[in-house]
């Protein structure tokens, strides 16, 4: 092998590093990020299916998620965990929120968690802030979902 070649060699091993494996790594998080979107649209679908059944006794689990919607993606491991928050003034009677499992790849994101409430509003938290509503940190959270 002469020096040229191994030079080629790196040179192409170069450019993977900096270009293909970023990129493949943003294309792993927007889908990681579009399963929290639809798993908590699946969740709200859920609950408002419950909540409207004549037949179901309200009760205090009226609001909590069933089995196989408490996490996203429902069907693998789980990279966002869901759960219910209590109902307030503002969210309508719910607000379905969205957490990155600690472990996992999702934990340092940029979005945080996703928050869903019964009046529709999409909104992230991170890091224990107030959530965030503004126009462009939903556009890139939520993908225009």
């Amino acid at each position: 092998m002469s020096l040229l070649e191994l030079m080629v060699a790196l040179a192409i091993i170069a450019l993977v590093n900096f270009y293909v494996i970023p990129s493949y790594q943003n294309y792993s998080r927007r889908g990681h990020r579009l399963a929290a979107c639809t798993a908590l649209y699946r969740a709200a679908q859920m609950i408002e299916y419950r909540a409207a059944d004549p037949n179901r006794i309200a009760s205090s689990k009226a609001r909590a998620l069933p089995i196989g919607f408490e996490q996203a993606p429902p069907d693998a491991t789980a990279v966002y965990s869901l759960r219910v928050r209590a109902q307030n003034e503002v969210n309508g009677g719910y607000t379905i929120e969205a957490e990155p499992v600690s472990a996992g790849p999702m934990s340092g994101d940029v979005c945080g968690k996703y928050l869903l409430d019964a009046n529709g509003r999409r909104s992230n938290e991170v890091a224990g802030k107030a959530p965030q509503t503004s126009a462009e940190i939903v556009t890139y959270c939520w993908q225009g979902r």
